[in-house]
């Protein structure tokens, strides 16, 4: 697969998974800020708890999509070829005989 596959996979993964993550939290966090809504609340307090709720749930969706992006960037370098493992390339036979006649004149 070449690199530029390799980018878009990897986009459309945090993308997919990003919209499962954040509407997951999203229900996690709803479901949870019912239990603790103030039934007796009303105007101000109501709008203000609402408005936290929103920030809330709309900062740990981030922290939760951001976390997945890395661990898909994790995962996804884990499988890249590193350099050092790496096969070196052999050297040519011009380059055997040119280093075989240099330790020939030296050595003389």
């Amino acid at each position: 697969m070449t690199e530029k596959k390799e980018g878009r996979a990897r986009k459309v993964v945090k993308a997919i998974g990003g919209v499962v993550v954040s509407v997951g939290v999203g229900a996690i966090m709803g479901g949870a800020i019912k239990h603790t809504n103030p039934e007796a609340s009303k105007g101000i307090t109501k709008l203000c708890f609402k408005i936290g709720a929103l920030t809330l749930t709309s900062l740990v969706a981030s922290k939760a999509v951001k976390h997945l992006e890395e661990q898909v960037d994790e995962v996804a370098n884990a499988f890249q070829p590193k350099p050092e493992d790496s096969v070196a390339e052999e050297p040519t036979v011009q380059e055997v005989i040119d280093d075989a006649i240099k330790k020939t004149v030296q050595g003389t």
